[in-house]
């Protein structure tokens, strides 16, 4: 991946998810809504890819091979504090750590898969996009 791949002017999101059928369906569905999308399988791979890439947004598995979801996106977010996080889950049980909640997380941000309906993450991103811009005036 080069820079040139990630024109400054499109939202970015970087999609970590080690299911490969889930991240690449995900990945298409968010390049079909126009936004430039970078995936990977594993924190370790997500760590390499921020430092190198500004992100505008990470949508973030909680079960990875090398690290637990929730300590990744605080990872990141030392990393990269102007990187939003969403997060794709199977385990229904997952409730927001305080780590998570000082970084301005919430409930709202987590999505349990399988979803039937890409609709309120959609809306999600969105709502995270105009924060951004909010904040960048």
């Amino acid at each position: 991946m080069n820079s040139s791949e990630f024109p400054d002017n499109c939202p970015k999101i970087l999609v970590i998810d080690d299911e490969p059928a889930v991240r690449l369906s995900l990945t298409a569905y968010l390049e079909d809504m126009d936004y430039r999308v970078a995936n990977c399988g594993s924190g370790s791979e997500a760590l390499a890819m921020i430092r190198d890439f500004h992100f505008d947004i990470a949508i973030v598995d909680l079960r990875l091979p090398d690290v637990p979801g929730d300590l990744l996106i605080s990872r990141m977010h030392e990393e990269s504090p102007d990187t939003r996080f969403l997060i794709h889950t199977g385990s229904s049980s997952f409730t927001i750590n305080s780590d998570l909640l000082s970084i301005g997380m919430a409930m709202s941000d987590v999505f349990l898969k399988p979803l039937a309906d890409l609709a309120p993450l959609s809306n999600a991103i969105e709502s995270l996009l105009r924060q951004i811009d909010a904040n960048s005036v």
